[in-house]
C-alpha cells in the first residue's frame, strides 16, 4: 500500500486539532500572525495535497518514541516544515533558520514529504511493529518509502542521557555561545556527530564560530569536502558567516543577495544541491556580480545538506555535550 495514497480522515482530523492545540501552548494562547500565516499554509499544500495521513503517522512516531523516552531526530528536508517542529519531529525552529517550507513541498506546494526519522536503535523493532499498525500492508524496504525508520548513534546517546537525568531545554542549547566554543575546544571524541566529522575541529578553531547558526554552516563545509576552501579566502573577513556557502539554504539567501529573485533562487539552490548547476544560472549570477569565490563554491558542490538536517544534528549533539558537562543540572 502506498502512503502517498492511504487516507483516514479521522487520523487527519485529530492532527489538525493537535496542530491548534500545541501552537496555542507553544505561543501562550497568542500565536503571531507570521506563524499563523506559515501554519496555513503548510497544512494546505499537506492536507490539500493528500499527505496529512502521512504526517499524522510521523507525528504518532515521534509521540510513540517520545513516550519510551526518546525523542526522533529526522533526515532530508521535513525540517524545513514548521509542522515538523510543532509535531516533534524537528528540534530547532525551521522559522528561526530561515527555511522556506517550499524546500519540503516544492514551488507549488505539491511534491511529496518523504519522511526519514533518526530513532534509537533499542526501539527500532517497536517502532518498526507500531509503523505497520498505522499502515496496514506498508512496506518501509520499499526503494523509496515515505517513511524510513533509521537506528543512529545519536539517538542511542540521547536516550541514554535521558535516562540519566534528561537534556537541556532547546533555548539553552541554542543561545549558549560557551557550549558552541566547547564544541570545537573541548573534547568530542565520544559524542557522536561532532566526534565523527572529518576536520570538524580543526576547521572550526580557524573560522572561530560564536553561534548556533555558525556552527551549522561549519557542519555543512565538512559533510561537503570539496567546497572548503571556502574557509582559506575567508578567514579573516570579519562578515565570513554572513557570505559562508555551507547548506543549501545558503545558496538560497547568497542569490536574494545578489538581487536573484525568490523562485530562481529556489532553482537554483535546487541544482546547486545536486551538483548540476545550469550554465544559465551560471551566467545569472556572475551577472548579478558574485564573488568567484562563491561562483567556484556552487559549481564545485556535488551535495549540499540541509540547513534543518545540520541543525537537528548540531541541537542534539551540543545537548549531549552540555549534559555530560553538568549532568546533574541537565
Amino acid at each position: 500500500m502506498s502512503a502517498f495514497l492511504y487516507r483516514d480522515s479521522q487520523m487527519e482530523q485529530e492532527l489538525r486539532g493537535k496542530i491548534k492545540q500545541i501552537a496555542n501552548k507553544r505561543h501562550g494562547g497568542a500565536v503571531p500572525a507570521d506563524v499563523q500565516d506559515r501554519i496555513a499554509t503548510e497544512e494546505r499544500h499537506i492536507f490539500g495535497n493528500s499527505h496529512g495521513t502521512l504526517l499524522a503517522v510521523a507525528a504518532k512516531l515521534a509521540e510513540f518514541s517520545e513516550s519510551r523516552g526518546c525523542p526522533v531526530g529526522f533526515r532530508g528536508l521535513t525540517g524545513n516544515l514548521y509542522l515538523s517542529y510543532l509535531l516533534g519531529l524537528a528540534a530547532v525552529d525551521p522559522m528561526e533558520l530561515g527555511l522556506r517550507w517550499e524546500g519540503c513541498l516544492g514551488l507549488d506546494g505539491t511534491r511529496a514529504p518523504q519522511f526519514t526519522l533518526n530513532v534509537a536503535g533499542g526501539l527500532m523493532e517497536e517502532m518498526t511493529a507500531y509503523l505497520g499498525e498505522l499502515l496496514p500492508g506498508y512496506d518501509p524496504d520499499a526503494e523509496c518509502p515515505a517513511i524510513r525508520l533509521c537506528p543512529h548513534a545519536l539517538m542511542d546517546r540521547v536516550w541514554e542521557a535521558r535516562q540519566a537525568g534528561g537534556v537541556p531545554a532547546a533555548g539553552d542549547v541554542l543561545s549558549d555561545g560557551s557550549l558552541v566554543a566547547r564544541a570545537y575546544h573541548g573534547d568530542v571524541a565520544g559524542i557522536p556527530v561532532l566526534g565523527d566529522l572529518d576536520g570538524f575541529q580543526d576547521l572550526a578553531r580557524r573560522l572561530e564560530p560564536e553561534t548556533f547558526s555558525d556552527l551549522v554552516k561549519i557542519m555543512g563545509l565538512c559533510l561537503t569536502p570539496e567546497i572548503r576552501f571556502q574557509a582559506d579566502r575567508l578567514v579573516d573577513q570579519p562578515d565570513r558567516f554572513d557570505r559562508l556557502v555551507g547548506t543549501r539554504e545558503d545558496v538560497y539567501d547568497l542569490c536574494v543577495r545578489h538581487g536573484v529573485g525568490g523562485d530562481d533562487a529556489l532553482r537554483i539552490m535546487r541544482q546547486v544541491s545536486h551538483g548540476r548547476l545550469s550554465p544559465e544560472y551560471k551566467d545569472t549570477l556572475a551577472a548579478r556580480g558574485l564573488p568567484g569565490v562563491f561562483l567556484e563554491a556552487l559549481d564545485a558542490a556535488k551535495y549540499l545538506y540541509p540547513r534543518g538536517q545540520c541543525a537537528d544534528y548540531l541541537y542534539w549533539a551540543l545537548a549531549l555535550l552540555a549534559q555530560e558537562r553538568n549532568p546533574c543540572q541537565a
